[in-house]
């Protein structure tokens, strides 16, 4: 703004502007000219950094052989996984179909390393070659993958050796002259050794041959090779190994085995014994041949004596003896046994081992029987002591019944138990044996009979009633158990319970009877009395149901009663309207509502006629007197048929 300002002030007053050289440039003008230089700086360190950037994220991305990397002396770097596998694979087959020379005694031979057994493994050398330069983190393979391109990385060959054609191709190397060694043998025949003698060998040495053709992986190996000699070459089963194993097999045959004891008595030659050997070749200990006792056969040649060794154990039994009072043995027990095969299988094997006496004894598992003569004695000691200490007697009254000591020693029995024997008590048959003299005991209570004296209306006693008499089984069935469990400490005799059976009437009941008081109706004369017994004593004139409202007949007992009550017609559904107060003494002997009462609305010469809704009218002196002579309970018997009104 001062700039503009003085340059105006300056033309307007006239004054001439100073020349431009003697000015300086300004500041926006030297910061123009810097960045001129610098941006084409920054373009240029840029460029290289983004094309590292590009290269790193392209090297660590590429699927194929790193560049510089070898296998086997071939370049592999650069080409991708499916053109490294074709290039091994060209080269595998050139080097699987190379041959060797091997010279022998007498002889040259020139076999590739395909015919010796030894392959190229192509995959896993592929795989070595892949490998370089993708392990570790980013640095680390980008190290690796410069130092490559840079120096070179060399990979070994991968190879495989297929020792079983490498041995047969190495045994067919031998010359005409060379002799393998063969090993002896020895084999048992009917009981006898046969020795078939072993050959010493001589030529190559068929392990240091083989040895050497594999040590000719090695890239700086010679191509030709001289295979070791051996001049004598011992075989593995020779005459020594021979002899110890005929003089051990020979030791095993030299005698029968004899097996005796427990009803067998069988003898073994040597053709047997030589069926339970075994030749071992290479067995465990590292012996070349050993001679065995196999137990097998000999297990089964001892398994099938089981059954002829087998005994079943037999029971002792018994029988009751009065003389002893109590039971004795008539048949003493007898051991089982059964063949312990293992046990016999292990004295044979230890025999044929041994220098002593071949005889050995068969090997059992004792079977006790489950009741021995011992048990027998000893639950019979028991039975004479408890049930068998003396006959048991039932009494009652004058009478008595005994069980012998004989028919109780029918009723046990000794059965077997653990740590021993057991008696064991019919106690059924002692249930039955008391329930059976029920019929010699009981009787039945007897009813005094009786009748009414119509003279004087009181009952009297025309039969006698008798006690009834009933055995208790279930207490007399345990108080005879429990004495027989307790021997003859409590004593042997019971009284046997019983219990009296009352009559329902006796002479005192007949004595004691009232006669019964009830209400007969006589609907034809309109009479109802009062009866006490057979006796009619008070007699009323009284007026039953009309016709449509007849009173019903038969035995009814009066079942409620109202002293003073109000009586309507819609209570009973009657046609005509009425509301009757002050019905006094009135029983009701049916639900219906047929009651007797009194009827005050009805005049004393009316009484004698049906007029009723079926109730049964009464004059207040009659319906007072059945009100005092009846009650709840008392029968009502009406009969007769109702007369036309």
């Amino acid at each position: 703004m001062l700039g503009h300002v003085r340059r105006r002030t300056a033309s307007l007053t006239g004054a001439t502007a100073a020349p431009a050289t003697t000015t300086a440039p300004p500041a926006r003008s030297r910061h123009t000219a810097r960045r001129r230089w610098l941006v084409p700086f920054a373009l240029g360190a840029l460029v290289p950094l983004l094309l590292l950037t590009i290269g790193t994220a392209f090297a660590l991305s590429w699927d194929g052989v790193y560049p510089g990397v070898r296998a086997n002396g071939l370049d592999l770097g650069g080409l991708s996984r499916q053109e490294a596998a074709a290039r091994i694979a060209a080269d595998a087959a050139h080097w699987e179909a190379t041959p060797l020379t091997l010279t022998a005694p007498g002889a040259t031979y020139s076999p590739t390393r395909a015919e010796l057994g030894l392959r190229y493994d192509r995959a896993a050398t592929l795989d070595a070659a892949f490998t370089q330069g993708r392990g570790g983190g980013t640095v680390a393979r980008l190290s690796a993958i410069l130092n490559a391109a840079w120096h070179g990385r060399a990979v070994a060959m991968r190879h495989q050796i297929d020792a079983p054609v490498l041995s047969d191709a190495v045994r067919g190397l031998a010359g005409s002259t060379d002799v393998q060694p063969r090993d002896g043998d020895l084999r048992i025949e009917g009981g006898r050794v046969v020795i078939t003698p072993a050959v010493e060998g001589r030529g190559l040495d068929l392990d240091a041959a083989a040895q050497q053709i594999v040590a000719s992986l090695d890239a700086d190996a010679p191509t030709t090779l001289a295979l070791p000699v051996a001049e004598r070459l011992q075989p593995r089963i020779n005459d020594a190994v021979l002899a110890e194993a005929r003089a051990r097999a020979e030791a095993l045959l030299a005698a029968p085995i004899e097996l005796a004891g427990a009803d067998l008595a069988l003898d073994y030659d040597a053709a047997a014994i030589g069926a339970w050997l075994v030749v071992q070749r290479d067995p465990a200990d590292g012996q070349p041949l050993a001679v065995a006792v196999d137990p097998a056969p000999v297990r089964a040649a001892i398994e099938p004596l089981a059954p002829r060794v087998r005994r079943e154990p037999r029971d002792a039994t018994y029988a009751f003896d009065p003389a002893a009072g109590g039971f004795i043995a008539t048949t003493p027990a007898l051991d089982g046994r059964t063949l312990d095969t293992d046990a016999t299988v292990a004295a044979v094997i230890a025999a044929l081992e041994g220098r002593g006496p071949r005889l050995v004894r068969p090997a059992t598992r004792a079977q006790t029987p489950a009741l021995s003569t011992g048990d027998i004695a000893a639950a019979s000691a028991q039975a004479r002591q408890t049930y068998l200490a003396g006959p048991l007697t039932l009494g009652h009254g004058d009478r008595a019944w005994t069980l012998p000591v004989e028919k109780l020693a029918g009723w046990l029995t000794i059965e077997p138990a653990a740590g021993g024997a057991r008696l064991v008590f019919d106690t059924d048959a002692l249930s039955g044996y008391i329930n059976g003299l029920q019929k010699e005991i009981e009787r039945p209570a007897v009813d005094a009979t009786y009748t009414m004296d119509d003279g004087s209306d009181v009952y009297r006693v025309t039969g006698p009633s008798q006690v009834g008499l009933r055995l208790d089984g279930p207490a007399a069935y345990r108080a005879a158990i429990q004495a027989l469990r307790d021997g003859g400490d409590r004593g042997r005799a019971l009284a046997l319970p019983v219990n009296e059976i009352r009559p329902k009437v006796t002479e005192a009941d007949v004595v004691a009877l009232e006669p019964e008081r009830w209400v007969e109706v006589d609907l034809t004369r309109q009479r109802m009395y009062a009866v006490i017994g057979k006796k009619r004593v008070y007699t009323a004139v009284i007026s039953s149901g009309k016709r449509g409202w007849e009173t019903p007949t038969g035995t009814f007992y009066i079942n409620r009663r109202v002293a003073n009550e109000t009586m309507t017609s819609e209570s009973i559904g009657a046609e005509e309207y009425y509301v009757l107060e002050n019905v006094l003494y009135t029983q009701y002997f049916t639900d219906e509502g047929h009651a007797l009462h009194y009827s005050w609305w009805k005049t004393p010469e009316s009484f004698g006629t049906p007029s009723s809704h079926g109730c049964l009218s009464e004059t207040l002196k009659d319906a007072e007197y059945f009100w005092q002579f009846a009650g709840v309970g008392t029968r009502v018997t009406i009969a007769g048929r109702t007369p036309p009104n």
